[in-house]
C-alpha cells in the first residue's frame, strides 16, 4: 500500500472553484466552476490530468456553469449545473468525460445543485436557497418534487450542500457566507432522514482558515479514497486574485458526527489498495479460471469472463478482514457476481437479471436477498463493494444493499458467470475496514459516536506538547506580561499578544455603549469580517474562542464558533473601569468581574488555543493593563476538566 505526501493546495492555477469528484471504475473525475465544465482525472486524488472540456462551445450561451456535479443514473452520467446562477440545467453523457448534452430546460432553484442517492435507490436534489439548504425528492433525472427546507443554515447565505450516508445517518456539509470572505468556511449537519431535520454539529465550523497561508475554505465534496476505506474532503481556497485552488484533507465519520484532519498544509496522502488489477499488464497470470475463459479486451482496461458455468478466482491471498471493490457489467449473462472461496467459508454475491435482485448464497442456500432499484441497468458498469469482518456488508454503487451476519472470511475472491459473459473492470482489495482505520487514526472516536463528555482536548494537549514542547503556548515568558491599552469603536475586533492555551488573564475595560457591549476575547482565533471581507458589523461573531462581554447592566460569557452561544449571564454594576480576571484550564473557564464570580464552568466542546483580544459591538471599548501568564500543561491536565 503506497502512501505519498501531499501539500495543500494540491492543484493551482486551474480555476478549481467548487470542486466535485466522481469515483468511477477505479479512477476519479473532477469538475469545477469554469466556462467549459472541463474535467480532470486522477488515480490517487493528488496528481490530476486534464481531460478537457465536457461540453460543446456555446452550450450555456456565454454563461459560466456554476458548481457542476455528475451522478450515475441507470446507464447514463448526468451533470447538474447552474449557468451563472440562473437556475439549474441537466446534461447527459455516456461517459464521465463527456460530451454532455442538455436534456432539460431551466429547473430553477438558484445554485449549487447536488444529487444524493439513498440505499433504497431513491434520488434527492439539494440546492442553496434563502434561509439555508433546500431539497426535493426526484421523480426522474429532470423532475423534482416539492421543495423542503432541510434545516441546514449558517445564519446568512448558505451554499455548497453535499450529503453522505453512514450507519443510518445523513451527513451534510455546507458552506457560507460569502465566497470572497477569508472567513468562508465549511460546516456539517446530521439527520436521520434525507430531506429535513438537519441539526448543526457542535464541532462547527468543520473547516475554517481566515488568517493562514490559505484562506476562504469552502464548497466541498466527499469521496471514497483509493484504499477503499478512507474518506476525503475536497475543497477550494481563495487567492488574492479571486482565483481558487484545490485542497484535500482526510474526513472521518463516526456515528452521528464527522471531523476533518485539517485544514492541513501537508500530510500523508491517500493510500492505495493492497492489491489491484492491471489488465494492461500480465494480469491474467494471477487468475485461475474453471469452466470457461477470461480474456483481456482490446483496449486493455478490462477483461471478459464467459461460459455456461464459469468461475475465475484471483490468486491473491487474504488473511483477515478486508474491503474489496469490483466493477463489472453484464454483457449477456443471466446470473453473475462475486465469489469468496476457501478459508473459513465459501459464498457468492449473485446478481439475477431476470428478477432484478441480488442475493448472498453459501452452499447453495440463500442467506439474504434484496431487490435492485427499478432503473438498475445490468448492461452498464456498476461498482460492488464488500466489507468482510465477521459478517458481510454489500454496497452497490455506494448504496448499502445487504448486511449478512456470521459470514466467514474467504481466502480468495473472484467472479462467476452462469450462462453468458461478464465484463470485469477495476478490482481491488484492502485488508482492513473503514471503521478499523478510523479508530486507529483517531483514538478519541468510537464506532457508535464521538464522545460527548470530556472530548478531545487532552489528546490535543498531548499533541501540542509533543509538537511544540511544554507548555503548549507560543509565548513562554515568565511572570506577568503587560500590554499597552487598545481600543475598538463601533463594530470591530482585534487580537493582542501571543497565542496560548492555559493561562490566567487580567485586564481593565471601559465600555461606552447603548444597546451594545465591549468584550475581552479569550483563546480567540480566525477573526474575519462579513460579506466580501470588509463588513465588521456582519462579521461581528466571525471568530473562534470566547468573549467576556460588558453590557450596560450585565456581563455575558459566550462561546464563538462563527456564531454566539451564551454560557453565563450575571448582573453588572456600572462603573468607569471594570476589572476582569479569567482562568482557563483545559475545558474549564472561570470568570471574575469586579471581584464577583460570574461563572466557573466546563465547556463540552472547548476551544483550546488562541489569543487574548478586544471586541466592540455597537460600542466604544478600551482595554488597559492586560496581563497574561501561561500555565504549564503539567499543572492542568485531567483534574481540571470535570465530568
Amino acid at each position: 500500500m503506497t502512501v505519498s505526501f501531499y501539500t495543500n493546495p494540491i492543484a493551482r492555477h486551474g480555476d478549481f472553484a467548487d470542486p466535485f469528484a466522481l469515483r468511477f471504475n477505479g479512477r476519479y473525475y473532477l469538475y469545477c466552476t469554469n466556462e467549459d465544465a472541463r474535467c480532470w482525472s486522477s488515480s490517487d486524488l493528488v496528481d490530476w490530468r486534464l481531460e478537457g472540456p465536457t461540453v460543446a462551445p456555446g452550450t450555456f450561451g456565454g454563461l459560466v456553469p456554476f458548481a457542476p456535479e455528475v451522478t450515475r443514473w441507470g446507464r447514463w452520467f448526468y451533470m447538474y449545473t447552474s449557468p451563472s446562477g440562473t437556475g439549474h440545467m441537466v446534461l447527459r453523457s455516456a461517459t464521465p468525460t463527456g460530451p454532455f448534452e442538455p436534456v432539460s430546460g431551466n429547473l430553477g432553484h438558484a445554485i449549487d445543485g447536488h444529487v444524493f442517492t439513498d440505499d433504497d435507490g431513491r434520488h434527492y436534489f439539494y440546492w442553496a436557497g434563502e434561509d439555508g439548504i433546500w431539497a426535493s425528492a426526484m421523480k426522474s433525472p429532470t423532475q423534482l418534487g416539492p421543495p423542503v427546507a432541510t434545516g441546514a443554515y449558517m445564519d446568512g447565505w448558505t451554499e455548497g450542500p453535499f450529503v453522505v450516508k453512514h450507519d443510518g445517518f445523513y451527513h451534510m456539509t455546507y458552506t457560507g457566507n460569502h465566497y470572497l470572505s477569508p472567513g468562508y468556511r465549511i460546516s456539517a449537519a446530521v439527520s436521520e432522514q434525507p430531506l429535513r431535520g438537519y441539526r448543526p454539529s457542535p464541532r462547527n465550523p468543520l473547516l475554517v482558515s481566515a488568517d493562514g497561508p490559505t484562506v476562504g475554505l469552502g464548497h466541498s465534496s466527499t469521496v471514497l479514497g483509493p484504499d477503499l476505506v478512507s474518506r476525503w474532503l475536497l475543497y477550494h481556497n481563495l487567492n488574492p486574485d479571486r482565483s481558487r485552488d484545490l485542497n484535500i484533507d482526510r474526513l472521518v465519520i463516526a456515528g452521528d458526527a464527522m471531523s476533518v484532519m485539517g485544514p492541513s498544509h501537508g500530510a500523508d496522502g491517500p493510500a492505495g489498495p493492497d492489491f489491484a488489477t492491471d489488465w494492461a499488464a500480465d494480469e491474467l497470470a494471477r487468475w485461475r479460471v474453471d469452466g470457461g475463459e477470461l480474456m483481456v479486451t482490446a483496449a486493455g482496461d478490462a477483461a471478459v469472463l464467459c461460459g455456461e458455468s464459469v468461475t475465475a478466482v484471483w490468486e491473491v491471498a487474504l488473511v483477515g478482514p478486508f474491503t474489496s471493490e469490483h466493477t463489472f457489467k453484464a454483457l449477456d449473462a443471466r446470473l453473475y457476481g462475486v465469489v469468496g472461496v476457501g478459508g473459513e467459508t465459501s459464498w457468492a454475491v449473485r446478481f439475477d437479471v431476470a428478477s432484478n435482485a441480488v442475493a448472498v448464497l453459501s452452499g447453495g442456500v440463500v442467506l439474504a436477498s434484496a431487490p435492485l432499484p427499478p432503473d438498475y441497468a445490468h448492461d452498464a458498469h456498476h461498482c460492488c463493494r464488500l466489507v468482510c469482518d465477521g459478517g458481510l456488508r454489500l454496497f452497490v454503487d455506494d448504496r448499502a444493499q445487504l448486511t449478512v451476519p456470521g459470514v466467514g472470511l474467504p481466502s480468495r475472491l473472484g467472479y462467476e458467470v452462469l450462462g453468458g459473459a461478464l465484463q470485469v473492470g477495476y478490482t481491488a482489495v484492502t485488508e482492513r475496514t473503514e471503521d478499523a482505520l478510523d479508530q486507529a487514526r483517531c483514538p478519541t472516536f468510537t464506532v457508535e459516536k464521538f464522545p460527548k463528555k470530556r472530548p478531545i482536548w487532552p489528546i490535543l494537549r498531548e499533541f501540542l506538547d509533543s509538537e511544540r514542547g511544554t507548555p503548549p503556548v507560543l509565548w513562554t515568558g515568565k511572570g506577568w506580561r503587560n500590554w499597552a491599552s487598545a481600543s475598538c469603536c463601533g463594530y470591530g475586533k482585534r487580537l493582542l499578544g501571543p497565542c496560548w492555551s492555559d493561562a490566567t488573564i487580567e485586564a481593565e475595560l471601559r465600555v461606552v455603549c447603548g444597546e451594545g457591549h465591549g468584550d475581552l476575547l479569550l483563546r480567540a482565533s480566525q477573526l474575519a469580517d462579513g460579506g466580501e471581507g470588509d463588513d465588521p458589523r456582519l462579521g461581528s461573531n466571525f471568530l473562534l474562542g470566547y468573549s467576556v462581554q460588558l453590557h450596560s447592566d450585565r456581563v455575558v460569557v459566550a462561546r464563538h464558533a462563527y456564531d454566539e452561544r451564551v454560557l453565563a449571564d450575571a448582573p453588572l454594576v456600572a462603573r468607569a473601569w471594570h476589572r476582569v480576571r479569567v482562568e482557563v484550564r483545559g475545558a474549564r473557564l472561570s470568570v471574575v468581574v469586579d471581584g464577583r464570580q460570574v461563572c466557573d464552568l466546563v465547556d463540552e466542546w472547548p476551544h483550546l488555543v488562541g489569543n487574548a483580544g478586544l471586541r466592540a459591538v455597537d460600542a466604544a471599548a478600551t482595554l488597559r493593563a492586560l496581563r497574561v501568564v501561561p500555565v504549564p500543561a503539567a499543572l492542568c491536565l485531567d483534574s481540571e476538566v470535570g465530568s
